[in-house]
């Protein structure tokens, strides 16, 4: 949209100057309805006009073939000099090419520069041509930077966003492996809280003598209801750790930490976190 507002500014410009030429030189008399001489700019323009719109429909080389032979064309016509500045334009967006189309640049400057040296144009012509052919080099090149950095802006968004993508994938496959490696850990804490209470019955310690005479704290009758990792979890509360701090310490996702605290208060039938602590304390000074 932005090319197509451009073009339609340059289009007045080349109008007024084809206007000053006309006026200048007396050819037309509209009240007589004299129109022999508007004829050659009428059929210049539509000529630049359909470069302009070929330009726009295919960025193909080839296109810029009927550039060159308008701009030719340009040099001996001066009804067709007066539209240079619409080819000038198009000419001008290939500053920003990386390959030989560069040097269609030329094409921007040459027509006017050997129709003010062969033609002999009229000053006040002159001065509107140059003037015209300078502003849509300048929205031309406005317009490329804009598209540039508009092309860039939306690589690097792209970009973000996939590295977004594979960031959060792998978040996921991270906390999967965790989870695992936690269940791991649970199961293999069981199986040991088994195996020693196995083999002090065995021996004859009569319970939970033989497991204290092992090294093993007592756990308080309160927190019996609960699994190894949930009074692990109860303790680290006790001891006045928030959720991510526990995680840390434990091993574990927060998620899994708010888990296993709402399934320890519905066990116990407590209503907050304090009272988790306050229960904890309060079995530990009764057991001395």
């Amino acid at each position: 949209m932005d090319r197509i507002t451009d073009k339609a500014i340059v289009l007045a410009c080349c109008l007024a100057v084809a206007g000053c030429e006309l006026s200048g030189e007396g050819a037309v008399s509209m009240a007589q309805g004299n129109y022999e001489q508007a004829l050659p700019f009428a059929v210049a323009m539509l000529g630049a006009l359909c470069c302009a719109l070929l330009r726009e429909a295919s960025s193909r080389p080839a296109v810029f073939s009927t550039h060159a032979a308008y701009c030719l064309i340009a040099c001996v016509a001066p009804a067709a000099a007066a539209f240079t500045p619409l080819i000038a334009y198009d000419c001008t967006r290939c500053a920003h090419e990386p390959n030989a189309l560069r040097a269609l640049c030329a094409l921007a400057v040459v027509p006017f520069l050997a129709c003010a040296a062969t033609q002999g144009l009229a000053p006040l012509a002159t001065g509107e041509l140059a003037c015209a052919l300078a502003a849509s080099i300048a929205l031309s090149a406005r317009t490329s930077r804009s598209a540039a950095r508009q092309a860039i802006a939306h690589l690097t968004r792209d970009a973000m966003e996939s590295q977004a993508i594979a960031l959060r994938t792998q978040n996921k496959r991270l906390a999967t492996e965790v989870e695992a490696l936690n269940e791991e850990r649970e199961a293999a804490a069981i199986d040991g809280a088994s195996g020693s209470g196995g083999s002090g019955g065995s021996g004859g310690s009569g319970g939970p003598g033989g497991a204290a005479g092992e090294g093993n704290p007592v756990r308080p009758a309160a927190f019996a209801c609960l699994t190894e990792r949930e009074y692990e979890v109860a303790c680290l509360v006790a001891q006045g750790l928030d959720n991510r701090e526990i995680a840390a310490t434990a091993y574990l996702s927060e998620g899994t930490v708010r888990n296993n605290i709402s399934s320890i208060l519905s066990k116990m039938g407590l209503k907050n976190r304090t009272q988790i602590a306050v229960a904890y304390y309060k079995e530990r000074r009764q057991h001395g």
